[in-house]
């Protein structure tokens, strides 16, 4: 617990994997209070919080300065909301999180959370939900110009950028790393201000956007992939595709996971679906902490 004053603030706290976590205050919190004497008045706050969401390996601190803040950029139209998660001291790195077809980051929060604890400050647009499973030049073009507005945002030229993003979210950060995409109607998506990425970190992209002869030329940073055996959506050949393509342009890496799916890679599943892994919570604190070391080596 900490002490304000003549206030007592105790947070709850979660014991899982032999480590011991803070729980950050989410929007739910609630709050108690004991005693009537203001030098001897206790407040607990307490947030109701699933098994499995903050246990993320090593053990972190969700102090104030990293707990997420939605916030909105842009005006009118052009407006939209962007999740922020802080470092707790001055950033080793900024980090753009592309989302999936869903467009909602928050479904990947306590990932983003042990990123920043590392001491990146972590910025993630939303986006829309995609309706079809094959995006349409506006819809990717959409999503390209909210990265790149985000990153104009936030992020200082002296501080080294790392992508990370799932599913369509990796398309719009090679887009913006300078690769060409085109849609399944032959449609070049925009590029995008171009970002001198430090390196990427991709879960399970789908690289049929690329398959144009030339299309990942200007894309030179080091990547990291990782994808699932069991991802019938963006199976591990095209992954292996992308290895095949840049690895004389840089270092790429695959990481296949035997029993990850394409949705393995999130904290909180969409609606009606499940995971094919017999054990996620494992799964998800090891992949929390690979992305780590990853992001600050």
């Amino acid at each position: 617990g900490k002490s304000a004053n003549t206030r007592g603030v105790i947070t709850l706290t979660q014991f899982e994997g032999g480590a011991l976590h803070n729980i950050g205050r989410e929007e739910s919190c609630h709050e108690c209070e004991w005693g009537t004497d203001a030098a001897q008045r206790i407040v607990i706050h307490w947030w109701p919080v699933a098994l499995g969401c903050v246990g993320r390996g090593a053990a972190f601190n969700m102090d104030a300065e990293r707990y997420s803040d939605v916030q909105q950029i842009g005006e009118g139209a052009e407006a939209f909301n962007v999740t922020v998660v802080e470092a707790n001291q001055t950033s080793k790195r900024f980090v753009l999180f592309a989302v999936g077809r869903g467009g909602n980051p928050s479904r990947h929060l306590p990932l983003l959370r042990s990123v920043a604890a590392l001491g990146c400050t972590v910025v993630a647009p939303h986006f829309d939900l995609l309706i079809s499973m094959v995006p349409t030049k506006e819809e990717l073009d959409k999503r390209v110009r909210r990265l790149g507005a985000s990153a104009a945002q936030y992020f200082k030229a002296d501080v080294p950028i790392v992508g990370v993003g799932h599913s369509i979210g990796t398309v719009t950060l090679l887009a913006l790393a300078g690769g060409e995409a085109q849609t399944l109607a032959g449609e070049t998506v925009m590029s995008g201000p171009i970002l001198k990425f430090d390196r990427l970190a991709l879960f399970a992209p789908p690289t049929d956007f690329f398959r144009r002869p030339g299309a990942l030329k200007s894309v030179n940073v080091p990547i990291r992939i990782w994808v699932g055996a069991k991802d019938s959506i963006t199976p591990p050949a095209q992954a292996q595709f992308l290895k095949e393509v840049l690895s004389l342009q840089g270092p790429i890496d695959i990481c296949l996971d035997e029993e990850a799916g394409h949705f393995s890679y999130m904290d909180e599943l969409p609606p009606n679906i499940t995971d094919s892994h017999s054990n996620r919570s494992k799964f998800l604190a090891s992949l929390a902490n690979d992305v780590g070391r990853f992001v600050i080596a």
